[in-house]
């Protein structure tokens, strides 16, 4: 069940439907998604400059973004 329902997150379905088909609960599916989940580890520290903008992308939706100007 674990495997199954890892696939199924994997493939963007939603902890409920997973629930549905795995014959959980919704909160189990997080669970399990929750403890395979290795987290990358945060920078100490953030760069001396950064660069940020805003702009209209898909659908005139506005979108954000950052990255480092180092």
């Amino acid at each position: 069940m674990i495997y199954q329902a890892l696939h199924l997150a994997r493939e963007g379905i939603t902890a409920t439907g997973i629930a549905r088909i795995c014959h959980c609960s919704p909160s189990s599916v997080i669970r399990i998604i929750d403890e395979a989940i290795e987290l990358k580890s945060r920078v100490a520290r953030l760069p001396e400059n950064l660069c940020f903008d805003e702009f209209r992308s898909v659908n005139s939706t506005m979108s954000f973004i950052c990255c480092d100007a180092e």
